[in-house]
């Protein structure tokens, strides 16, 4: 489900950058083939001004000039037509295609310049236009045509500056942005493979651990039901008053199991949605300490445990915390020492404070934990002995300590006690707005 949620996503997001990448791309290749073709033609004006002020100061042009000028850098190539005569130089120079080129621009020039470079001129000025021209081969040019009188006439010239080298320029600048383009879509899909697959990595566990919650929570609860089941089944079938009074002492002890349960789910279920009702109020800690260990003292005894309570010699400073919730995390600790401790075992309750924090402490003799479960004692339905199976413990109680402690801001966690079995830790802040 979730690996092709993450496809899903990935593609998606890749789409839609590659989409953006590609139109910005585009924006910019208009900007550098505006830019490009400006430049181009800036350089083609200079170019033609120069020529053109060459041709009318000079009466006689030389062959080693017009050679120069065809073989320079621009590669521009003229054609000169002393009144209406086309130079020798260019019948030695000029191919077929190059005479088809020049007749196809003297018929633009004509037709949309209003220039006539065959007739005879009557302007005693000069004149030229510029104008781009596309051939039937489909290549670009940009030219200047236009008439220069002299003494002995009139000289018309066509200036041809092929734009090949342009348009070579930017499939070049085309190619390599788009081929950038394709590459950058390419490490963007696995940058988020890789952060979708993080970012839905703690969902996956959250639906994992409700799963695995969902499962445990029904086989805890079949236990009883299916109980409870028989128990009914049973006073149906017997009219003996000391058995149907055996099995409703059985449904109610089931029914009172699966209360406590039902209970402890809500719990956990209010503190998943941040809802879980704590009323912080002053209180002394030392009190709820004394109160917890009156109340498993006489247990411990009669289950042959020494409960030992260690309170600071000097007045211990207030705190603000949920009475009845610290109340409740303490026993829960207690409970778990006294179902892990042996007969004959040792239980200690202690209470250090300090400016700004609450430690409770909670130690038996019991086996320990390993390091390894350390952490996973808290998580739900967990046992650390997986042979024991107690009824009275479902493998919540850790976890809610935790979430409760949580509520308040502070912390609990396990560490091995110096003689030997479990310290639990419990650690609170002492002000209000304490962090």
């Amino acid at each position: 489900m979730f690996q092709k949620l993450q496809l899903q996503l990935t593609l998606l997001c890749t789409f839609i950058t590659g989409i953006i990448l590609f139109a910005l791309t585009g924006v910019c290749l208009l900007f550098a083939a505006r830019n490009i073709h400006q430049a181009n033609f800036t350089s083609f004006l200079n170019e033609a001004n120069t020529t053109i002020s060459h041709l009318q100061e000079q009466e006689t042009i030389s062959h080693q000039w017009l050679t120069q000028l065809q073989n320079g850098k621009s590669k521009m190539k003229i054609f000169l037509y002393d009144n209406g005569n086309p130079l020798f130089y260019q019948q030695l120079h000029a191919s077929e295609q190059d005479e088809a080129l020049c007749k196809a621009m003297i018929k633009e020039a004509q037709k949309n310049h209003r220039l006539d470079l065959t007739a005879p001129s009557v302007n005693k000025l000069t004149t030229h236009e510029e104008f781009e021209f596309l051939s039937s081969e489909q290549q670009k040019y940009y030219v200047s045509a236009g008439t220069i009188p002299k003494k002995s006439g009139f000289l018309n010239f066509l200036l041809i500056f092929p734009l090949s080298g342009q348009q070579t320029q930017m499939f070049r600048l085309i190619t390599v942005v788009l081929t950038s383009d394709a590459v950058g879509t390419f490490l963007l899909f696995f940058f988020f493979r890789r952060l979708i697959q993080k970012l839905l990595l703690p969902v996956s566990e959250s639906q994992k651990k409700q799963a695995l919650f969902i499962s445990s929570a029904s086989h805890e609860l079949r236990s009883p039901l299916a109980v409870f089941c028989s128990g009914l089944e049973a006073l149906t079938k017997t009219n003996d008053s000391k058995q149907q009074k055996h099995f409703q002492k059985i449904m109610f002890s089931e029914c009172t199991r699966m209360e406590k349960l039902i209970d402890n789910m809500l719990v956990l279920a209010n503190a998943d949605s941040q809802s879980l009702p704590v009323h912080i109020d002053k209180c002394q800690p030392d009190g709820i300490l004394l109160n917890v260990y009156e109340k498993y003292e006489t247990l411990c005894r009669n289950k042959h445990m020494r409960l030992a309570l260690s309170l600071p010699e000097d007045i211990t400073n207030d705190c603000y915390c949920d009475i009845e919730r610290i109340e409740q995390v303490l026993s829960i600790l207690i409970d778990n020492a006294i179902s892990y401790t042996p007969d004959g075992g040792k239980i200690s309750l202690s209470l250090k404070t300090t400016e700004h924090h609450c430690i409770f402490s909670v130690a038996d003799t019991g086996p320990g934990i390993p390091d390894s479960q350390k952490e996973m004692i808290f998580e739900r339905f967990y046992r650390a002995d997986s042979a024991h199976t107690s009824k009275d413990h479902f493998g919540l109680g850790l976890c809610i300590a935790r979430e409760i402690i949580r509520k308040h801001k502070g912390s609990l966690r396990a560490e091995d006690a110096p003689g030997g079995g479990s310290l639990f830790i419990v650690k609170i802040p002492t002000c209000k707005n304490c962090p």
